[in-house]
């Protein structure tokens, strides 16, 4: 996860319970809401570093992160789920049949249920579009967690994927996500599946997404931090870090070529590739949507 170091004062990392997930939050300054942000890493169904269960600990950390002081935070996930979802809904769907045993009768009532009544309202489409109509378990278990924790899939909803649903990895699947909270898909300014670039990823897709932040957040972001900069002298500590920079020295060229150790790389470069084949790209998790 890659910020300005300007606003590394309104980022704070959290202490989830999850492996698969890197937890954050946003200051409320700069969405307008205390934002919580998750960067997810999901193995495939078939590696032996993956179980389903995983969805459980993903599932209480959001649940337990996003309570803050007895107001809900909004949520937005990010990253590799490796989860085959088709067209599944991710959200829940009231029959009359339903509506009718519960004795709810009430447009207002019924909205009160679901906040996808919303969604129309926020210019927002209600069904997904995808390339591929593919589940698996872990597809399962990802629709029922956004059923559970009422938030949506972005992909095939939004931004230039709107209508489309277009595959982020190889197989024609779409297993690259963003899942948000529904008050925050409005702010999404910008979301795209970039066409693949073997320089980026071996199987993978690009997957950016960028949120409208309004002008007045942004003055009062820059003028809280220059106060704070003020009161910590942060000028004179960025000056000194400048001052310890090292500076390349051209007559050292030589020596520096002499120092590599070609058996050392090969052995770095071997079990990088070990490991890529166990986790599939997952260095790609965290890169798709910085």
């Amino acid at each position: 996860m890659f910020f300005k170091n300007k606003y590394s004062k309104l980022v704070k990392i959290m202490d989830g319970k999850s492996d698969n997930v890197l937890w954050l939050t946003l200051d409320k300054c700069i969405l307008g809401q205390r934002t919580l942000l998750g960067i997810v890493y999901v193995p495939p169904e078939s590696s032996r570093f993956s179980d389903i269960s995983l969805f459980d600990s993903i599932e209480n950390d959001i649940f337990n992160l996003s309570n803050h002081n007895g107001t809900k935070t909004p949520v937005c996930l990010g990253g590799d789920f490796n989860s085959w979802f088709g067209t599944m809904v991710d959200y829940i769907k009231y029959d009359d049949f339903v509506l009718n045993d519960m004795s709810i009768c009430s447009n207002t009532n019924i909205q009160q249920l679901q906040n996808t009544c919303n969604l129309d309202s926020l210019g927002i489409q209600l069904d997904r579009k995808s390339h591929n109509n593919k589940t698996n378990n872990f597809g399962h278990r990802l629709i029922q967690m956004c059923k559970n924790l009422d938030i949506y899939i972005a992909n095939g909803r939004v931004g230039n994927d709107r209508y489309l649903g277009r595959p982020t990895c190889k197989n024609n699947s779409i297993i690259d996500l963003f899942i948000l909270s529904p008050e925050l898909l409005p702010k999404i300014s910008k979301f795209e599946i970039d066409e693949f670039d073997v320089m980026t990823s071996d199987i993978h897709n690009a997957v950016s997404m960028q949120f409208t932040v309004k002008s007045g957040n942004i003055n009062y972001v820059d003028a809280l931090l220059n106060d704070k900069d003020k009161n910590e002298n942060h000028s004179h500590c960025t000056s000194n870090l400048n001052s310890n920079k090292p500076i390349w020295d051209a007559t050292k060229k030589e020596t520096f070529i002499n120092s590599i150790d070609s058996k050392v790389i090969e052995k770095i470069t071997r079990d990088i590739e070990n490991y890529m084949k166990c986790s599939t790209n997952s260095v790609l998790a965290l890169m798709i949507f910085l």
